[in-house]
């Protein structure tokens, strides 16, 4: 099963999919969004617009406001009542990774929609480079437990990657600088060591539902790891839509 994790992103509301294009300018498909303050004004393109071409060697964000596409650095780059369309990561002559609106995820408990996933794309911004970094691939970040607590900010992404370790830690509710949209998704990869203990997960309002821990089976394989696609539902609480157990850690 592909999964290309659905990025969060502000002001969109259907389309607008990136993929690498030519060179440094990436193509990016037709689709509907809102920009402005109050009610916002509406962008739907009839055919699909051409962007700017992207910063060689760079992760960037694209933004859509009232003059246009525009390239930012940071998420934050991007102005607060602007679209916030997707990211692209370069090397010094192409564009070689972007984000992705669509996924594909088994369909669970009635849950929610599978969809058709971009396999060049993926929803995580990844560390800069080629190949690996830290020996983490592309499209992860790397996530660990201060004072037993681990945060995941979807500013860093929607992709996490957890070693555990023999002592249990306690996933703490996703958080983010703005309202988290409902269906938003999140993947957590959990690597397992020798003797390691499951995570926690934070219940109430903006956390994980009761049942999380119970519907991930941990693998303790050393060497192993378990994948789990969470969703976020209109009642407030996250819930597990699809686990993977026992790939090799890739």
């Amino acid at each position: 099963m592909v999964i290309a994790p659905n990025s969060v992103r502000r002001g969109v509301v259907s389309g607008f999919v990136l993929d690498v294009g030519t060179a440094l300018v990436p193509v990016v498909g037709i689709g509907v969004l809102f920009f402005g303050s109050g009610a916002g004004t509406m962008y739907r393109p009839a055919t699909a617009p051409t962007l700017p071409a992207a910063s060689a060697s760079t992760l960037q964000w694209l933004g859509y406001g009232a003059s246009g596409f525009y390239w930012a650095s940071t998420p934050g780059g991007v102005g607060a009542t602007d679209a916030l369309v997707g990211w692209v990561l370069t090397d010094g002559s192409t564009v070689v990774q972007t984000s992705a609106q669509q996924f594909a995820v088994a369909a669970d408990s009635g849950s929610g929609s599978t969809g058709g996933g971009v396999p060049s794309s993926s929803g995580a911004p990844p560390s800069l480079g080629t190949g690996m970094v830290g020996g983490i691939p592309f499209g992860y970040s790397t996530v660990s437990a201060v004072a037993g607590s681990v945060a995941v900010d979807l500013a860093t992404g929607d992709n996490f990657r957890l070693t555990l370790g023999a002592t249990a830690v306690t996933m703490a509710a996703p958080t983010w600088a703005y309202t988290i949209p409902f269906g938003s998704v999140i993947y957590v990869y959990l690597v397992s060591t020798s003797g390691c203990a499951a995570p926690v997960w934070t219940g109430g309002a903006g956390g994980y539902c009761s049942d999380t821990a119970s519907r991930i089976a941990i693998d303790p394989t050393p060497g192993t790891e378990t994948n789990v696609a969470i969703k976020f539902h209109s009642t407030g609480y996250w819930s597990v839509e699809y686990t993977d157990t026992g790939r090799a850690t890739s």
